[in-house]
């Protein structure tokens, strides 16, 4: 197996940053899921764009502190049944992102094999941010995959698409303004797809209303939720329910997620309330539903 390549060589082309942001206001209000908070509108993806304009690495701010950070992870590594360790340079592997992509992965692909056996597992990560949870899926479960990485954030559609393509050498990857020219259906396959590879796809918000009805096997929403308004975690919950096939999981970490809890679908078993989340301080529960 190649060598992964080390996250701090990934160049980010700024190019298209004046478009995507022009896409994001025109579709501003479209639904609740196209609602950019302050947080990200007036601070943090100027800030980002800004220092991917000046050096064409992967931002500090938009990482936060699990990378280029080095911590021990070998609490994470030890649990590493899958093997997920193997998809990251030796350089990034010991980084809280990668740590915690590491043991989300391990959770949600054995919870997903367990639930679909054969074919295709489709994935919807909301706010999927720089994409880093799509890293371990895309090297083990390979051409089985369809990665549906979400966001409103005009950075995280920058990014997301070129940083997969270049980390993990191994996805067809799909970003702006692919979207917008071609109008084909996600969890279907492509008409360029590569037999034989995962898909990446970088999924506006404004573009939520491709994804068939039941057709979606895993949604993550790691520390997403927690930055939205409390009216988008409800439009999104409500979306959920919809696409998510029969027995598909929804995986959330987040803080304060007392306030939607309650706007949670009935149908949804709890599978667990109470999950680790090694790398994380402060007011985190890792919590795990079936949907019926």
């Amino acid at each position: 197996m190649t060598l992964p390549r080390p996250w701090s060589s990934i160049a980010i082309d700024p190019t298209a940053w004046p478009e995507i942001c022009a896409a994001v206001e025109a579709h501003a209000g479209e639904n609740d899921a196209c609602r950019l908070g302050s947080y990200w509108r007036e601070r943090m993806s100027p800030t980002m764009a800004r220092a991917i304009a000046g050096n064409g690495h992967l931002p500090y701010g938009f990482v936060g502190d699990g990378w280029p950070i080095r911590t021990d992870q070998a609490h994470v590594l030890r649990r590493d049944a899958l093997g997920l360790s193997m998809f990251y340079h030796p350089d990034d592997l010991h980084t809280r992102d990668a740590g915690d992509a590491v043991e989300q992965g391990n959770w949600l692909i054995e919870e997903a094999l367990a639930r679909v056996p054969v074919g295709r597992i489709v994935v919807a990560d909301v706010g999927a941010g720089y994409g880093r949870l799509a890293v371990p899926f895309i090297g083990h479960l390979k051409e089985r995959l369809v990665y549906l990485g979400i966001d409103y954030s005009p950075i995280g559609l920058l990014v997301a698409p070129q940083f997969i393509a270049q980390a993990t050498h191994a996805a067809d990857v799909f970003g702006f303004p692919t979207f917008e020219e071609h109008p084909f259906t996600v969890a279907e396959i492509p008409y360029t797809h590569t037999e034989g590879t995962p898909w990446f796809y970088s999924l506006p918000a404004w573009r939520l209303d491709r994804v068939r009805p039941r057709s979606v096997h895993v949604v993550a929403a790691i520390h997403s939720f927690q930055e939205m308004e409390l009216r988008t975690v409800r439009w999104y919950l409500r979306w959920i329910e919809a696409v998510a096939a029969p027995g598909a999981i929804v995986y959330s970490v987040n803080g304060d997620d007392e306030a939607w809890l309650g706007d949670v679908p009935k149908s949804w078993a709890c599978v667990c309330d109470d999950m680790p989340v090694a790398n994380r301080d402060g007011n985190y529960r890792a919590r795990l539903w079936a949907t019926s």
